[in-house]
């Protein structure tokens, strides 16, 4: 399954983790301890800069 890499796409925890041959609880994981914030809080932030930088 290929991601094509755009914010404004319905992102959902089991697509991830299958393109990434994780299980959706290992990539819960790792982003909370490698990144800080869960997937979908970090998707947030980066949708709230995305609309910022096209005002």
């Amino acid at each position: 399954m290929g991601l094509t890499p755009t914010l404004d796409r319905g992102w959902q925890i089991a697509d991830l983790a299958s393109a990434a041959a994780l299980s959706s609880s290992q990539l819960t994981r790792l982003f909370r301890t490698q990144i800080g914030v869960s997937a979908a809080a970090l998707l947030r932030q980066l949708r709230a800069g995305s609309r910022n930088h096209k005002t």
